[in-house]
């Protein structure tokens, strides 16, 4: 589960014990977040003993596990000696957590105890609702499956609950590394791929992408606030540790201004590239110049953790004079083919959670999913009762507003002035960039065009305000 590029690359391809081609790279990138947990175990582990860090007997004492293993994890165990050891960890790790989930006395499964918090609703009729325990898809029949992509702190799970309550649907999360995720089929999955923050966990196949947008004045602080709940964690086992204490809070001023310093400026450029490769299917851009490049440079950005920035750059990595042809994310191409990964619909946060605008909102998501395949949508006229039951009576697992009260207002979380004006250089980047050319007649980049003006209009009163408070 080394999941680092540089260790992969050059050996793609290998094979199986039954002679059958396994793509390593593509795999190992499943559980990327892992490699530092899986680094810091294989070294203790050398230290403690002088057989395990064999490549060859690790992979003969992995053998007869295989056919108990979930298929995407497969060809971690079976290819390059430096990734087994790594994968036994996982496996000893994420065995041994299930078998706790089942058997613990007295203790309950992760999705048992968020059942307890997760009510869903069925139609009344005239309009009214209500609220039942929600229901895993059947395993066996055919859904239509739904990827909800946003930037970290867009309102993913605001967007998700109400996909829930309008279908009787769980949602899967990619950030949960556990063999029970692995191998469940979920109608709608929340994801922040390829933001460093997210993997891709769909080797199943989805069917379409819908893209949540908020201002990213709020979406940065909002991201920090959650890896201040989770002790900004570093494994998926030490967020899944404190996960509890997601959506309690908002961090102290002082933390978020010592990471603001260091990451806002990286973190508003991440925001617009993110919309791109949302936007254009999956097509691989640069961060920062926003070029087309490579696969391997490709890999390199979404690890920022593992090199610095002088060492991410395109002229570094790719050529200030190269000729790159268009190349397109490769889970994109595997996974929702046939342009998938091209978001839907674009979805705001700030629109889903106000009142006069949030059911039309969430009707807007209803709208995608409606007549698919193992997907039930209730009725129209109850749609505003489940909009309402979320938002307003707070039915279901916390959202961001759960915070409000418990830490500094939001407004204490403020951006420096050259922060700000970078923030509006990018979306006015991104607003021109899709009000042009081809996509002038595409609904999905006029409503996220329509979005970004109200983010460049509230965005410059604050940077205004802030002017005249030096003056």
């Amino acid at each position: 589960l080394q999941a680092h590029f540089r260790a992969s690359r050059n050996n793609r391809t290998q094979l199986n014990t039954n002679g059958e081609k396994l793509d390593c790279f593509a795999s190992c990138r499943y559980c990327h977040l892992m490699q530092s947990q899986a680094r810091m175990e294989t070294r203790k582990r050398h230290q403690q003993s002088s057989v395990v860090g064999d490549g060859e007997a690790t992979k003969s004492l992995l053998e007869p596990l295989i056919e108990h293993v979930p298929e995407k994890l497969k060809p971690m165990l079976l290819c390059s000696p430096r990734h087994r050891f790594a994968a036994a960890i996982f496996l000893v790790v994420a065995m041994s957590a299930a078998t706790f989930s089942l058997v613990g006395e007295g203790a309950l499964s992760r999705d048992s105890a968020l059942s307890l918090l997760r009510t869903l609703s069925i139609d009344l009729g005239n309009g009214q609702c209500q609220w039942t325990e929600g229901q895993p898809v059947d395993q066996d029949a055919e859904v239509f499956r739904t990827l909800i992509s946003a930037y970290p702190g867009s309102g993913k799970r605001v967007a998700f609950l109400q996909l829930e309550g309008l279908t009787g649907l769980t949602t899967g999360d990619d950030f949960d590394l556990s063999i029970k995720n692995a191998n469940t089929k979920f109608a709608f999955i929340k994801t922040s791929y390829p933001q460093h923050e997210g993997i891709w966990t769909q080797q199943g196949g989805m069917d379409q992408a819908l893209l949540i947008i908020r201002n990213p004045r709020w979406a940065i602080p909002a991201y920090h606030h959650m890896l201040y709940e989770i002790n900004y964690a570093k494994t998926w086992e030490e967020a899944y540790a404190s996960s509890n204490n997601v959506y309690t809070m908002r961090s102290p001023v002082e933390a978020w201004y010592e990471w603001r310093n260091k990451r806002a400026i990286p973190e508003i450029h991440w925001w617009g590239w993110f919309i791109d490769f949302w936007m254009e299917g999956g097509l691989m851009r640069d961060i920062f110049t926003h070029r087309i490049t490579t696969p391997e440079h490709f890999e390199m950005l979404m690890q920022p953790s593992q090199f610095t920035e002088s060492e991410l750059s395109f002229e570094t990595v790719v050529g200030e004079n190269a000729t790159i042809l268009p190349s397109y994310d490769y889970n994109c191409i595997m996974y929702l083919p046939d342009g998938g990964c091209k978001a839907k619909t674009v979805i705001q946060y700030e629109k889903l959670v106000e009142p006069s605008t949030g059911p039309a909102e969430a009707n807007k998501m209803a709208a995608t999913i409606v007549g698919k395949p193992g997907i039930e949508v209730i009725a129209e006229e109850a749609r505003e009762c489940v909009w309402e039951e979320l938002i307003i009576n707070r039915k279901g697992l916390r959202t961001s507003v759960d915070r409000d009260g418990n830490g500094p207002p939001r407004e204490a979380f403020a951006l420096t002035h050259d922060q700000m004006v970078l923030i509006n250089y990018e979306l006015n980047r991104v607003k021109e960039k899709y009000s042009s050319g081809e996509w002038v007649t595409d609904p999905a980049a006029q409503d996220l065009v329509a979005s970004v003006n109200m983010y460049i209009a509230e965005n410059e009163n604050e940077i205004e305000a802030m002017v005249s408070a030096t003056t």
